[in-house]
């Protein structure tokens, strides 16, 4: 039987949300064109930037899992998945994904896993917040030389986010109080024998995946296109509802006195006032942040407020590592803590390496790096905004399968010295 206080908390929320949409359609009945301008800024950024990048990855993610290399790559990472993060090697493989596909590429990876009893609660959390990360596509490309009109930081930027998701990761990182039986069941069945060697065990591994899926290659390959071009319609949905939403806050006011409110904070602690719009915007939807310091003074407030932004990455991306995990036994306070601590590490290292980034502030508004300035921006423009072509999307694309390749070799060749080192140990 239902305890009375949580059937008040249901009736409670209940009530909140329908207020809540009540007043989401009054305000598209009276502000229609204003709701629909915003809907459309959502779905531009959506089709421009996240589904050309995020296509790609998703496809080859689904196809490579269901033909089982998800557990050869397991395989290969376990021994120094283990000796450094203590967890299984298939951890390596959702690490590897989530840093390059974008969030939310790996959350629902992680939970599938996470039900198959491969991680422990605790494992799937942490590695939950640690592959939670922006892909390079959108630092490099769209934020660093789109928005901010200089590609120059991208790179920068791109390895504040990365060792901000490392450090957050450490930081949180606590005892795992997991019962011994749960803990022996998460272990993957061929990490506890090598015979025949580490590579023998992992195409075992990949064999067992294969044939456990059974599918055709071609049944395969479009199930996989299908599934994938139905989670990023889902992740559309996403940003355009979150869009409006942001639109309806402004609109009815709130938006203004929350604003004006961190504006007045950030002058009392001689940050500049410019970055509470973006803070604002940054809180709900990442690209909609970052986009808004496009014009700001270049300086290493603006730097930190960029790496801060998308250390949080907005309610919208957690909406869907929520809706990811439903079903499963996977905490939000854990992911929530963990994109907070994201979001002050990459402050906190910005504001550290930022001498070393060669930017210099101007007093008119706009990024200008030292004795080069590359402008994107034009007048003639309806919108300010220049998102990179589908063909550039596509070749960084290729260049950061390219790399993950080369990395997930040498951690291959770490873990083969690894037990080697073990064996002879004993």
């Amino acid at each position: 039987m239902t305890p009375p206080s949580k059937i008040q908390s249901s009736l409670a929320v209940s009530v909140i949300l329908g207020v809540a949409a009540c007043l989401v359609v009054t305000c598209i009945v009276i502000y229609p064109a204003q709701i629909l301008e915003s809907s459309l800024g959502g779905l531009t950024i959506w089709w421009k930037i996240v589904f050309p990048a995020m296509l790609p990855f998703l496809i080859i993610i689904e196809i490579m899992s269901g033909l089982g290399v998800m557990h050869f790559v397991g395989g290969l990472l376990d021994p120094v998945m283990r000796r450094l993060f203590r967890m299984p090697g298939i951890a390596g493989w959702c690490l590897a994904v989530g840093w390059t596909a974008g969030s939310p590429a790996a959350a629902r990876q992680i939970a599938e896993l996470r039900e198959d009893g491969v991680f422990t609660r605790r494992q799937a959390e942490q590695l939950m917040g640690l592959a939670h990360a922006g892909s390079p596509v959108l630092i490099v490309i769209v934020v660093a030389a789109g928005f901010l009109s200089q590609p120059e930081l991208g790179l920068p930027l791109l390895i504040i986010h990365w060792l901000g998701a490392i450090a957050a990761a450490i930081a949180l990182r606590e005892r795992d109080d997991t019962p011994a039986s749960e803990l022996a069941h998460a272990l993957p069945a061929h990490s506890a024998s090598h015979r025949g060697g580490l590579l023998a065990s992992s195409l075992r591994a990949m064999e067992q995946a294969r044939a456990s899926d059974g599918r055709p290659i071609g049944r395969l390959l479009g199930e996989s296109v299908f599934e994938s071009i139905q989670k990023l319609l889902v992740i559309g949905g996403y940003m355009i509802f979150f869009s409006v939403l942001i639109k309806i806050i402004l609109l009815f006011g709130a938006g203004q006195v929350i604003v004006q409110a961190l504006s007045d904070a950030l002058d009392a602690v001689g940050v500049p006032s410019a970055i509470a719009v973006a803070s604002f915007h940054g809180l709900f939807e990442q690209h909609l942040g970052t986009y808004a310091l496009h014009g700001t003074a270049a300086d290493k407030w603006t730097i930190a407020a960029l790496s801060g932004l998308l250390g949080w990455s907005g309610w919208c991306l957690h909406a869907q590592v929520k809706a990811a995990a439903a079903g499963t036994d996977l905490r939000y306070r854990s992911f929530l803590l963990c994109r907070l601590m994201h979001a002050i590490a990459g402050v906190v290292l910005s504001l550290l390496v930022y001498p070393l980034l060669g930017v210099l502030p101007s007093g008119a508004p706009g990024f200008r790096l030292t004795g080069e300035a590359l402008p994107v921006w034009s007048d003639g423009l309806p919108h300010p905004v220049s998102y990179p072509d589908w063909a550039s999307i596509l070749q960084l694309d290729a260049l950061l399968l390219a790399i993950s390749a080369a990395v997930l070799a040498l951690l291959a060749m770490i873990s083969a010295v690894i037990m080697t080192w073990s064996r002879q140990k004993r």
